[in-house]
């Protein structure tokens, strides 16, 4: 089968962006895994296909596929690099779209040059969801509107992880809350030199988190944040959409005016929130190629 598809990124977290739109299209898992791989495929942390809309009043679907081939319900630099598709190459130049996702409904809105053109996408996020049941995450504590803090045994020593969910799993680790010996790092202890496929690996992989999570390691800079995440069915990315909202919300919560500049690898996101609201992300996303690739092909 030759698949035509577009290479897209937001904030360096990059996709490998299909059109479910004009004809259905189905991926198996080995199907993502090839176009995921960056040898053997197009290479890219992850598989969007921009299906027809499943909820009344909206424009499109985004169904994501991480890495490994397994589903997730939500992907927030992806999500902006559907809008951007919707916007640019599907030929949708509203102001604001609706785009459905198994997280639920998401509303983008472009942000535009002084000539109209395609600027940044502003994302309502949803409200962080704290309930241990729903992150999920196993907590010895009755249920209430406040994060789950744990204090995990690491085979590098300690670390406390804010556990919440924005369509996915996150566990928030701060830095200056961890007590990691010298071989969590390669190289000076800091966020630069840790070894976040190890260390995030184990945490996400933790018998705490029934459906593994997102690890996202945290430094403060005095004018935001900065992170590095390990993504479950990825390893580490350069990027992450709902993990910056996390990072971002946890930053708010302890006490950080907003929004909060959240600073990965691959760019920067702002995270607007304040309390019974839903969370606010605004970020770039953008088109780096298209081409074609036959998927049928032994490797």
């Amino acid at each position: 089968m030759e698949l035509r598809f577009v290479k897209m990124e937001g904030a360096g977290n990059d996709f490998v962006v299909c059109d479910g739109l004009k004809a259905p299209l189905t991926l198996a898992p080995a199907d993502v895994r090839r176009l995921t791989n960056r040898h053997l495929g197009v290479g890219a942390d992850g598989v969007i296909v921009v299906d027809p809309a499943s909820t009344p009043g909206a424009d499109a679907t985004m169904t994501y596929f991480n890495a490994d081939g397994t589903r997730a319900d939500m992907c927030g630099n992806g999500v902006r690099c559907v809008a951007r598709y919707l916007h640019d190459i599907a030929g949708l130049s509203a102001d604001t779209l609706l785009i459905d996702t198994l997280a639920g409904l998401r509303r983008v809105e472009v942000v535009r040059e002084c000539n109209g053109a395609f600027s940044a996408a502003r994302v309502s996020m949803g409200e962080p969801r704290w309930d241990p049941a729903t992150v999920p995450v196993i907590a010895d504590r009755p249920v209430e509107p406040e994060p789950v803090v744990l204090e995990m045994k690491t085979p590098w020593g300690r670390a406390v992880a804010t556990c919440l969910s924005m369509g996915n799993p996150h566990a928030v680790c701060r830095l200056d809350e961890a007590d990691f010996d010298e071989s969590a790092y390669r190289g000076e202890p800091g966020l630069d030199t840790l070894d976040v496929d190890a260390v995030g690996s184990w945490i996400s992989h933790a018998e705490v988190f029934p459906e593994q999570a997102n690890v996202e390691f945290v430094e403060d800079t005095g004018r935001g944040c900065r992170m590095r995440v390990y993504e479950r069915g990825c390893a580490e990315t350069l990027a992450c959409g709902t993990g910056a909202c996390a990072v971002g919300v946890t930053a708010i919560e302890g006490g950080a005016n907003g929004p909060v500049t959240v600073t990965m690898p691959g760019g920067s996101v702002e995270i607007a929130w304040r309390r019974g609201s839903e969370v606010v992300m605004t970020g770039p996303a953008n088109v780096v190629f298209a081409g074609t690739i036959e998927l049928n092909q032994e490797r």
